[in-house]
């Protein structure tokens, strides 16, 4: 590794770590800025364990936009993992496991309801970011830049999104 290989490599950990962490406040706290929100999050358990099942009291486009969301939450879990030289597979399967994780977690602690349809478009998700990345490695092979523009990429957003954030908190207060 050459020394200025490693500032990016930092910030991409870094950039990472955030995104972890705001992967995990959304599922299990559902953007949750205080401990009394969190605590009305907690209900009865439930888990749903066939896939795209829905009960009939929430509209189809509900249902629809959940699933979207959930893709492109995890979309970024790929791109990441693939900068970070994971392989392919074990960068779908980590998707898999995190999604899991979450899962049994909200199941757990009672907060919100445990779904099969989470973990496949999580990890579908994860696995289309993963294919984005090889695409463009394919299409450009140049992964030092393929990783400098996704790392420009990762900081603008995560910039624009803690700004958000924290105008949502503050509006929330």
């Amino acid at each position: 590794m050459t020394p200025l290989s490693k500032p990016k490599l930092t910030l991409t950990h870094a950039l990472f770590s955030l995104y972890f962490l705001f992967i995990v406040w959304t599922v299990l706290f559902k953007n949750s800025f205080s401990f009394n929100e969190i605590q009305a999050l907690t209900r009865p358990r439930t888990l749903n364990l066939i896939p795209f099942y829905y009960d009939c009291d929430v509209s189809i486009r509900f249902h629809i936009s959940e699933v979207l969301m959930n893709t492109v939450l995890f979309f970024p879990f790929g791109v990441y993992l693939k900068m970070l030289d994971i392989p392919s597979r074990k960068a779908i399967v980590s998707g898999l496991l995190l999604s899991f994780a979450l899962e049994f977690c909200q199941f757990a602690f009672a907060l919100g309801s445990s779904d099969i349809t989470d973990l496949i478009t999580n990890t579908l998700g994860t696995a289309s970011g993963v294919c984005l990345y090889l695409l463009t490695l394919k299409l450009f092979k140049n992964k030092t830049k393929i990783n400098k523009v996704y790392s420009i990429l990762a900081l603008t957003a995560t910039v624009l999104l803690g700004a958000l954030i924290l105008l949502l908190y503050l509006a929330n207060r």
